[in-house]
């Protein structure tokens, strides 16, 4: 069957020469992509859309995924490309091989259906051999469709959905009898070492192999093991007849290495295990290579985790698999280096959450000796009376044994993540149904791999976890605990797992996720939880960390998040995104990253934590001083510290639990910064350049060189603008020969200081999500000059909230009744804004920005006052900045 757009499509020839083992290469050059929901393949050929030419891995929703707007296209796309086989490649297997595509995704060879796969995160291989024309262009052609399906896992979660084929996909080639390349993403060979101990360590092997050919073949399986100097320290070869069209289990035991060098994370060891295919005149006819570490480990319920004989806390982080502009879609070297930093961070572990990654991140982590926990995307809930959903859940599990089976990072496997979320009751039938799920997931993971630990991470909720069987069912229970973030105390944490310590003392428990949100714009000297301070997210881990330190039956902890990642429901400080990261979605380093540091890095380190704020600004604190005193954070694992500021001595400080704090007195423009210690002889230092705006006090001191002020109103913490290099202020009162409010409450939502809403026509939602209600007025006592003064509103209350909302109703209103928000603004005594109803004039949750010329005269100042009409006045950021 020929197909419509052949000419359309680019033309990609291969040969293959003298082959006589396997081939593989990656087919991400040269691909059409069109978003289309059609029915078919012959219906999406009919279209006449442009097609846009990319290569991958791509991810269609890299750009939609992060705009402002709400959602982001789940449905479905189309992927072509042309091809050619020579006739190099008569007799031989051809397969296509994906890292993954999200989520369904269906292969067509000449508009013929070579194979679909259900699940957006798992590898999977579909052969082509029969469908392909020797000779003559072909055409590949994918569907892949991200839209949401009750039948697959996840059904819900705080991260996007995003679709695309965005791994790596390759062509591999192979002679008649090879290895069986569809086995669940694996490539038919698993490892396992029975016994290891400092004295020897034995290994096993079965391959599965496959005969394509018409005739039966008398084959041998050869393997050896080879050192990382590439020596060969065991070898074992076992001859074998196979069957035409037998899929044949062999297997290999007795393989002995004495005097292992043992794989830990301090020296991440590796063997090399190849095993080959020969015919009877020895001729290879396929070949695999795979990483070998030997070790031997446990999880004890009172000393944690145990590793060749020898305690070992693990510390270390989740991680998604999301790059600002990229979505999904990243490279092998982007993946790498995320396990790259958390090696330099001195992280041991990771928690790779909530599924399947891409290969090279286990590769990582085998060779730089970071240990991996890995799982299968059940979130939040699941589909109770689907057999499909079942049935994919228990394909996935088998998905992920197999394909990750060989990699020594791996010590557990896990699944269901926050099954009660929200605390909610479920109907006794529905626990059951979960229940059952479990026992038939974590049955078919000890069936698929005898040798490593089941988990289930829960969240909080300890009475409904219990009653589910969600605690006894795994090896390990794991514990998904914000307190101090979503919880009001960070104390509860240290209560919670006290107590379930002492109601489980036999069970092994790791924390698998706490964190709090931070966007490195925000700063506060009076940091508080859901501010997003950067503060507020150093205190928080400064708690955990010294907490969990504390209790050797904690096994672990896993850090959410390492990076910053897209979440589509979220409206935080940045929308879109959970930022609970250590790194932010371009992967720079927040301040908690050099604290992680201090704790685990066993090099001397010392670290100038908020070397990331670098632009400051503040007042002298009296007439007298040239100064304004603000604290830096330094994070380090040796005992004492000193802060140099400008090259001269400004204290010693002993460090306490990683940390000591030192009151700069920042002076008006660059500050240098450097922090040193000694360790063994050596100076260890860390420096840090500060850019600092200064303004006098009384404001008025220095006419000609007060520049401007910028005030975040309603708000604990202060808001950089990297666009316009400017630091909005946190909030305060008036004194005189300062600036200030008068009067006033600063908004909440809730317990929270700022909103949850995002605001439309801007990028600075912390601006806006914070107000000053009922300001009164706000005063500056600034020189005389000409000023531009801006005034910045959002209406945060919605319809609903007004309804409810008593604080809004003025004098004159009748109780009970909603009444709307109008106010006029004066600044010095000359009316500016008449009547301004924001709601009515511009909408809820809008960005409204006004801006005035006026000249200060007579040492008066600037005095901008809000005086209400119905409701109360509310103001969410105002600037003053001389022009001269």
């Amino acid at each position: 069957m020929r197909l419509i757009l052949f000419l359309i499509f680019s033309f990609f020839s291969i040969a293959v020469f003298a082959q006589s083992s396997r081939i593989v290469q990656t087919l991400n050059a040269g691909w059409k992509f069109h978003k289309s929901n059609a029915a078919g393949l012959q219906e999406m050929l009919r279209e006449k859309e442009d097609w846009q030419q990319v290569n991958l891995p791509h991810c269609f929703n890299a750009e939609d995924g992060e705009d402002e707007k709400y959602g982001y296209y789940r449905g479905s796309a189309w992927y072509l490309k042309e091809i050619s086989f020579d006739s190099t490649y008569l007799n031989h297997r051809i397969f296509v091989y994906f890292e993954a595509a999200n989520q369904v995704c269906e292969l067509f060879v000449n508009g013929i259906a070579a194979g679909k796969h259900i699940g957006g995160y798992g590898s999977f291989c579909f052969e082509i051999t029969s469908l392909i024309r020797l000779g003559e262009k072909n055409v590949l052609t994918v569907q892949v469709d991200n839209r949401h399906n009750e039948d697959i896992p996840p059904l819900d979660a705080d991260f996007s959905f995003m679709g695309g084929i965005y791994r790596d996909v390759y062509l591999i080639t192979t002679n008649t009898v090879h290895f069986d390349l569809l086995n669940n993403g694996s490539n038919g060979v698993f490892i396992e070492t029975p016994i290891v101990t400092e004295q020897a360590a034995t290994c096993r092997l079965r391959a599965t192999i496959k005969n394509d050919g018409t005739t039966k073949q008398k084959i041998f399986l050869h393997t050896r093991i080879t050192n990382a100097g590439g020596k060969m320290v065991a070898t074992k070869s076992t001859a074998v007849t196979i069957l035409p069209d037998q899929l044949f289990q062999a297997e290999q035991n007795g393989l002995s290495i004495p005097t292992p060098h043992l794989w830990s994370p301090d020296s991440p060891y590796l063997y090399t295990v190849t095993t080959e295919i020969t015919d009877s005149n020895g001729r290879l006819i396929d070949q695999v290579s795979h990483p070998l570490g030997l070790r031997w480990y446990t999880f004890d319920a009172a000393k944690g985790f145990i590793l060749n004989g020898k305690p070992l806390k693990l510390i270390g982080v989740n991680r998604h698999q999301f790059y600002t502009h990229q979505g999904f879609a990243l490279s092998n070297e982007q993946h790498v280096h995320d396990i790259e930093l958390l090696k330099q961070m001195g992280g041991n572990c990771i928690r790779i959450a909530h599924y399947q990654q891409d290969p090279a991140i286990l590769e990582a982590c085998d060779r730089l000796g970071i240990i991996a926990t890995e799982e299968i995307p059940i979130v939040n809930y699941i589909h109770e009376n689907s057999k499909d959903f079942r049935t994919n859940c228990l394909n996935m599990a088998v998905e992920l044994v197999r394909r990750d089976y060989n990699h020594p990072s791996i010590f557990v496997w896990a699944y269901m993540n926050e099954m009660l979320n929200n605390n909610k009751p479920k109907k006794p039938e529905n626990m059951r149904l979960l229940n059952r799920l479990a026992v038939s997931i974590d049955s078919i993971l000890h069936v698929e791999d005898k040798n490593r630990f089941t988990m289930i991470p829960n969240a909080e909720w300890f009475e409904g976890y219990r009653d589910a069987g969600l605690i006894d069912l795994p090896q390990i229970c794991g514990w998904n605990i914000y307190e101090g973030w979503y919880g009001e105390k960070l104390s509860d944490f240290e209560r919670f797992m006290d107590n379930f310590h002492k109601q489980y003392p036999d069970k092994p428990v790791m924390i698998t996720e706490y964190g709090a949100g931070a966007d490195p714009r925000v700063r506060s000297f009076a940091p508080e939880r859901f501010d997003f301070s950067m503060e507020y997210q150093n205190i928080y881990h400064e708690h955990y960390l010294k907490a969990i330190m504390e209790r050797p039956f904690i096994a672990g902890a896993f850090v959410w998040a390492f990076v910053d990642f897209y979440a589509e429901p979220r409206v935080d400080a940045t929308p879109h995104v959970n930022n609970k990261g250590l790194l932010t979605l371009d992967r720079k380093l927040k301040d908690c990253y050099f604290l992680y540091q201090a704790y685990l890095q066993k090099t001397p380190l010392v670290s100038i934590a908020s070397k990331g704020w670098a632009q400051r600004e503040g007042c002298a604190a009296r007439t007298d001083e040239n100064f304004c005193k603000q604290p830096v954070t330094i994070y380090s694992n040796q005992q004492e510290i000193e802060l140099f500021l400008q090259g001269q001595l400004l204290e010693k400080k002993s460090v306490v639990d990683h940390k000591a704090v030192f009151e700069v007195p920042f002076t008006n423009g660059s500050n240098l910064l450097e922090a040193v210690c000694t360790a063994g002889g050596n100076v260890i230092k860390d420096a840090a350049t500060i850019q600092f705006r200064l303004w006098d006090f009384p404001l008025s001191k220095h006419p000609e060189s007060f520049p401007a002020i910028h005030v975040n109103a309603g708000s604990n913490y202060s808001y950089y603008d990297e666009k316009n290099q400017c630091t909005w202020l946190a909030d305060q009162e008036y004194s005189k020969g300062s600036w200030g409010y008068t009067s006033g409450k600063r908004y909440r939502a809730g317990s929270r200081p700022a909103s949850q809403r995002e605001i439309g026509c801007t990028q600075d939602e912390p601006l806006f999500q914070t107000q000053q209600t009922d300001p009164g007025s706000y005063r500056f006592d600034v020189p005389d000059g000409q000023y531009e003064v801006s005034l910045y509103f959002a209406e945060l209350l919605s319809e609903a909230q007004m309804q409810k909302s008593l604080y809004n109703l003025s004098a004159d209103a009748t109780v009970g009744k909603a009444v709307k928000r109008i106010f006029n603004v004066d600044i010095n005594g000359s009316r500016f804004l008449r009547q301004l109803n924001l709601k009515e004039q511009f909408g809820e949750a809008v960005a409204v920005p006004f801006k005035y010329i006026i000249d200060v005269r007579d040492g008066r100042g600037i005095e901008i006052k809000f005086s209400a009409l119905a409701g109360v006045p509310v103001i969410n950021a105002l600037s003053v900045v001389r022009i001269k």
